[in-house]
């Protein structure tokens, strides 16, 4: 289940409920830092102060002149290379077959009654919340909860939602001095 929300200030998230999976899964409990998590909740859902600045980044493969240096030129060498670590063909001929055993035991893992909902926020800096829930329907109803708090310009608080993870990873604000 997934649905896509902007809130008040035009910001896009993505909400998901996914089954947990595992036998041995415990069913939430709202833990000692319940209000820490709220918190920090608050800010991540916040307008950041200031408008960020993109930044600019040069990759040595694109450049447009050519280039002088020899280090820059054996880097840029070596990124070109196809069987290097790292790249397609090494991930499907020496890490394919362990990365398919995992994703089949994996699969083999039962799913348990416990949901997962996640909030995401589309853009430059990751930022994301997560409850957890148990049963069915109690998940499409935290999900539309979750939505319908964030179009509205609220911090979420499902009912019956444990909320188990928050991370927000734009810079601190910084004012600048005006000149």
């Amino acid at each position: 289940m997934r649905q896509t929300v902007t809130d008040q200030w035009g910001d896009g998230w993505k909400a998901r409920a996914r089954h947990v999976r595992g036998a041995g899964t415990t069913p939430p409990r709202p833990g000692p830092d319940a209000d820490r998590m709220r918190r920090r909740l608050e800010a991540a859902l916040e307008r950041y102060p200031a408008p960020l600045v993109a930044s600019a980044t040069t990759d040595v493969r694109d450049a447009a002149a050519p280039i002088s240096d020899p280090v820059d030129a054996e880097l840029a060498e070596f990124r070109h290379q196809w069987h290097r670590p790292g790249t397609t063909v090494w991930v499907g001929l020496d890490a394919g077959p362990a990365l398919l055993r995992e994703g089949l035991a994996r699969l083999r893992t039962p799913r348990s009654g416990t949901w997962e909902v996640g909030l995401v926020a589309r853009g430059r800096f990751r930022r994301w919340a997560r409850w957890q829930v148990s049963g069915d329907e109690a998940a499409v109803e935290v999900l539309a909860a979750v939505t319908a708090a964030v179009a509205a310009g609220r911090v979420p608080d499902p009912v019956g939602a444990t909320l188990v993870e928050v991370v927000d990873h734009r810079p601190p604000f910084r004012p600048q001095p005006v000149p």
